[in-house]
């Protein structure tokens, strides 16, 4: 992915990496360049190195090799009085695919054990209705083929007694047993245990039916045995325009009106139209022209969610304020601001990075949102 800074003269240009990066490329503008040359330099732990030198006509571009990590502090700056363009690209961490892959893998294998599970429960469930559809036919088919002529017509069945009725005769008792040797044999207990299920999701359900039915009855009844009470109100002015309606509604409108008004923080317009939102009051020291500041910071595009940049590491960025080293937008909306401090901060395209931006991240003429943490101060 690609990689880019766009230096202007005499400014500086520092960060905390946060996705490493390697710097390939760097290359003098000819449409601001005045023939001087231009040096540029590189602040890494504590100490400024030169990289190239690059002048108009004879030296246009220099080649680098140079790679930065994560978690490192580094800035640029360049002295002379022409644009310089830093071009490389972002290091993919190749750690990133390896997970990836694994992700993939463990994605796959569970997929396919919830496929198998769910396949068994189906088979179980289709199984049990069948059993259970097989029952209920055999039930059906054995009250309409047995009929108790006896309990019909009072008189025992001829064809099927005999003179003393012990051998073609079985007992009641031993009709039972051979029925619950039968109910033994095809027992389910998860059979049984849907079957309580059901009848207490019957129960339930009449209980409540009761009891609302109960309910309409009794309110019924109190409407009915309890006349109806005319209270005196208050008397309520009519308005000259409109409705008593629209009187509450006005109301209500300017009451959550000011309950918006007193929770937003309040904004301060500043020199060149740098507009200020104290979002938490700070209680360290006051933040002043030449301290030395450590900030947190989210930097947004006007009227986009995506941050462009962020630092959120510790010791966060720290920059001498009021000495040109961030953008002159910053220089005045950290003034004043107290350690322990948060500031949302609106800065113009002039105060920014004017018509040229700072490709790709930050297009030209963009107006740009700041939330910064005021961390300490030396």
């Amino acid at each position: 992915m690609f990689w880019g800074l766009i230096m202007e003269p005499q400014k500086r240009y520092s960060q905390v990496i946060k996705r490493p990066f390697h710097i390939s490329k760097a290359a003098l503008d000819l449409s601001n360049s005045d023939g001087q040359p231009s040096q540029i330099m590189v602040g890494y732990e504590g100490r400024n190195y030169l990289l190239c030198t690059l002048r108009k006509p004879d030296i246009l571009q220099c080649t680098l090799d140079l790679n930065f990590e994560e978690g490192t502090t580094v800035s640029f700056a360049t002295n002379g009085k022409s644009h310089v363009h830093l071009t490389g690209y972002l290091v993919k961490d190749v750690y990133e695919d390896e997970e990836e892959v694994e992700d993939q893998e463990e994605f796959q294998v569970s997929a396919q054990k919830h496929k198998r599970s769910n396949d068994s429960t189906e088979k179980q469930s289709s199984s049990k209705k069948a059993r259970k559809t097989k029952e209920v036919l055999e039930e059906e088919e054995e009250s309409d083929d047995s009929i108790d002529l006896e309990k019909l017509t009072g008189m025992p069945d001829k064809d099927e007694s005999t003179d003393d009725g012990s051998d073609d005769f079985v007992s009641t008792s031993e009709e039972e047993e051979a029925e619950e040797e039968e109910e033994d044999e095809d027992y389910d207990p998860d059979d049984e245990n849907m079957e309580k299920v059901m009848d207490s999701f019957a129960e339930q359900a009449k209980k409540r039916k009761k009891e609302k039915e109960a309910k309409v009855k009794k309110g019924q009844q109190s409407k009915e045995s309890t006349p109806l009470k005319q209270t005196p109100g208050p008397k309520v002015k009519k308005p000259e325009n409109g409705t008593v309606e629209d009187e509450k509604k006005k109301g209500k409108e300017e009451k959550k009106g000011k309950q918006n008004q007193s929770s937003t923080p309040s904004q301060k317009v500043l020199a060149g139209g740098v507009i200020i939102e104290d979002m938490k009051e700070g209680h360290g020291a006051v933040a002043g022209n030449g301290k030395f500041v450590y900030v947190y910071y989210e930097g947004f595009l006007k009227g986009k969610k995506k941050p462009f940049d962020t630092c959120s590491k510790s010791p966060g960025f720290g920059f001498r304020l009021g000495k040109g080293e961030v953008i002159k937008g910053w220089d005045i909306a950290l003034e004043g601001m107290k350690v322990g401090g948060k500031r949302r901060v609106t800065i113009p395209p002039h105060l920014g990075y004017g018509a040229k931006g700072s490709l790709p991240a930050i297009p030209p003429n963009s107006t740009l949102v700041f939330e910064i943490d005021l961390l300490k101060m030396k």
